[in-house]
């Protein structure tokens, strides 16, 4: 299926994103860029550093973390996560909001992570900071329909 900008904008802009209100929870905010690749779109992924006592320690993520005080709201915290992981300036507004993601395991600190959808026509070299080893690029018609993907429950 040929997916164009307008159509993705427009799906995820009739899009009502369910947002999770826990109080006394840390929120944050991600980036899901995509990238045109002919007649597709590339996700830009990053795989996490490695390091002892981080939760999130060497996993394929989108970029994005914790909100700090000083920022104004989710969407500026993805863009400035962004910005110190992966050294991208994320410049025009998001096209979309996804749902919120709250994990309820006891391996990572309880958060609500809130994912903006931003497109941008190109990605030059990347600088990536101290929290990614790789950047990754994944096409989105590469990856597994919907009727294929599986759950799986991890018991701690």
């Amino acid at each position: 299926m040929h997916l164009t900008r307008d159509t993705l904008t427009e799906r995820l802009q009739s899009h009502k994103p369910h947002e999770v209100a826990v109080s006394g929870i840390r929120t944050a905010g991600v980036a899901l860029v995509l990238v045109p690749a002919g007649h597709d779109f590339e996700v830009l992924l990053m795989k996490r550093s490695e390091r002892v006592g981080d939760p999130w320690s060497g996993q394929i993520s989108l970029p994005g973390g914790h909100s700090n005080p000083e920022d104004t709201d989710l969407v500026e915290t993805a863009r400035r996560e962004m910005m110190e992981e992966m050294g991208l300036e994320l410049r025009t507004p998001p096209v979309g909001q996804l749902d919120d993601v709250h994990p309820k395991t006891s391996l990572i600190p309880p958060i609500v992570v809130r994912p903006y959808v931003f497109v941008v026509d190109h990605v030059q070299q990347l600088r990536l900071g101290r929290e990614a080893d790789l950047d990754l690029r994944v096409c989105l018609g590469e990856l597994p329909e919907l009727q294929r993907i599986r759950t799986v429950t991890a018991k701690n």
